[in-house]
């Protein structure tokens, strides 16, 4: 079997429900096509732009706020998907080197970067760690680790887990109201899909047989951000994509990534620089903020 066989398992998609983003995201389904040749293309948004990639194959949806894509992610998305696996990219999480595919990510149900946050079991009972701070944690404690959503791989079983077991969404009370313009803040951001499935979820969720990957694994598969010890050995060049907000693909001629921050901020960000110097080897244009 081919490589391009292999993906022909994987359909690439983004969702994405703010119109004026969907370039962007298209963008991102481009470049990761580029990458998994062979692997199917879809693009769930509201509308699209004028020009589009005859590949992608597009669905129409209403507009998604932050926790109805969420919701969208875990109980619909499955009646789109018609193949074994879902790569979810974004305009700001996408694939960096298809050649660093590696076939053991077939073996999990769930794939993605480890995140700032997990749910740690400690004396005291389960409770979440940011800031990366569950690293520290005692290792004969179990840990949870959230396995990021905004690039991840995600089985048709996994897909369908959640609406056929019933499982329900936990929302916590709104922890602060930001703004203008406004929006709600969660505790430990748990609404999220991401969250839910690792945590509140995943109990039920391993009970059926679904396999979440091992932190060895989903080193190797993205990052978000970097931490201390936990990726001081990672060899980037090794990694198979990426995902943060911090990072959006605004072009693909040339190849351009705008961070929401200035240059000053990003070099104040742990191990950021490692990344921008791995997306300029890359071959990237990377702008800053006020620039």
């Amino acid at each position: 079997m081919t490589r391009s066989d292999d993906f022909k398992r994987i359909t690439i998609v983004s969702i994405n429900g703010v119109l004026e983003r969907v370039p962007h995201a298209i963008n991102s389904l481009v470049l990761s096509e580029r990458q998994l040749p062979g692997a199917h293309c879809l693009l769930i948004a509201p509308a699209l732009p004028d020009k589009c990639p005859e590949f992608i194959h597009h669905v129409p949806i209403g507009q998604l706020g932050y926790v109805e894509y969420s919701l969208f992610v875990l109980y619909c998305l499955r009646a789109f998907v018609k193949t074994e696996f879902a790569l979810i990219v974004q305009d700001d999480g996408w694939i960096l080197n298809g050649a660093n595919w590696r076939q053991e990510y077939f073996d999990y149900d769930v794939v993605g970067a480890p995140v700032h946050l997990a749910r740690v079991y400690g004396p005291a009972g389960p409770q979440f760690m940011s800031g990366f701070t569950w690293t520290q944690a005692p290792s004969h404690l179990k840990r949870d680790i959230i396995l990021n959503g905004g690039f991840a791989l995600r089985s048709r079983r996994i897909l369908e887990a959640p609406a056929h077991l019933g499982l329900s969404v936990i929302v916590p009370p709104v922890a602060a109201l930001i703004g203008p313009p406004y929006s709600m803040r969660f505790p430990n951001e748990q609404p999220l899909e991401d969250v839910q499935l690792c945590t509140f979820m995943r109990i039920q969720l391993e009970s059926v047989g679904m396999k979440f990957a091992p932190l060895d694994v989903a080193r190797m598969f993205s990052f978000e951000h970097l931490a201390p010890n936990l990726h001081d050995n990672l060899k980037l060049d090794d990694v198979f994509g990426h995902h943060s907000k911090l990072r959006r693909l605004t072009s693909i001629q040339p190849p351009t990534i705008s961070y929401s921050i200035s240059e000053q901020e990003m070099r104040a960000v742990y191990g950021e620089p490692r990344i921008v110097d791995l997306l300029v080897r890359y071959g990237y244009r990377v702008t800053f903020k006020g620039a």
